[in-house]
């Protein structure tokens, strides 16, 4: 079968629909408790980030430390372990840290990359999706 045959079988421009409608429900989904993580959680901004490199065998191995005081003035840490060429944040970015007030250890820094990311990417891939399917239709 070409192609050009297969996308015009009926069941194609409606399989690209679907995934298309449930990629945009998974985006939603994340969006909304996205919404209600920040509208619980106070937020601060993070006074630097100190990194370790260390080596593995499969390559770097990053160890980042977050400071933050919490709105009663105690010190907080937050540590990240990542992999890859390059640490998850520069050194002494300023972070926004969000936190539950409740529970400051609850807490997680943020870049405007790192939250809207998998949103972002959801949503282009569902529109793709909706796009070819109802171009097919």
């Amino acid at each position: 079968m070409t192609w050009t045959e297969l996308t015009q079988h009926v069941y194609f421009p409606f399989g690209l629909l679907l995934a298309g409608v449930l990629l945009a429900a998974l985006a939603l989904g994340l969006l909304i408790w996205k919404i209600i993580f920040f509208r619980r959680s106070r937020v601060t901004l993070a006074q630097g980030v100190a990194f370790e490199k260390r080596s593995a065998l499969e390559g770097n191995v990053w160890h980042s430390t977050v400071t933050f005081s919490d709105h009663q003035a105690q010190q907080h840490q937050l540590e990240y372990i990542g992999s890859g060429p390059y640490p998850p944040f520069a050194k002494m970015a300023k972070l926004r840290v969000y936190y539950d007030p409740e529970n400051p250890k609850k807490a997680r820094a943020y870049s405007f990359w790192k939250v809207w990311t998998t949103e972002l990417a959801l949503v282009s891939m569902a529109l793709l999706l909706i796009v070819l399917g109802a171009g097919n239709l």
